[in-house]
């Protein structure tokens, strides 16, 4: 009844596709085989994630929902999740709790190690 309440995410930031202080992110992209559970938490938060903006009260349902169903299977992700439940209800932005939620499930980002040079068939070394 009424407005639904204004939704504070950066959905491209959780998603991990946007840029990150100026970088790309360097998880995106990256994503390797993990157990069939997490890809379903993952997939599941992508779901949620496309209905963030036209749909916010639904979108909080599911992500109470996905907390839930998550508690067994990953108590970091499941944790963030309901940060980022409260954050909606004290009106504040979720992002922050929503991206820790995603970096539970694939882990932190990676980059390159800079002492290492790059070598390969092009460089005509081994």
């Amino acid at each position: 009844r009424g407005r639904a309440p204004r939704l504070v995410v950066n959905v491209e930031k959780v998603r991990l596709t946007g840029k990150d202080k100026g970088a790309a992110n360097a998880v995106a992209g990256q994503r390797g085989r993990a157990d069939t559970a997490l890809v379903r938490l993952d997939r599941s938060l992508d779901a949620a994630l496309g209905i963030a903006t036209t749909d916010p009260s639904h979108f909080v349902d599911a992500l109470v929902r996905l907390r839930a169903g998550a508690a067994s299977v990953n108590s970091v992700f499941a944790a963030a999740l309901g940060d980022a439940v409260d954050a909606f209800r004290a009106g504040k932005d979720m992002t922050p709790a929503l991206v820790r939620a995603r970096r539970a499930l694939l882990g932190a980002p990676r980059a390159g190690n800079a002492a290492v040079p790059w070598s390969g068939s092009w460089s005509g070394k081994p």
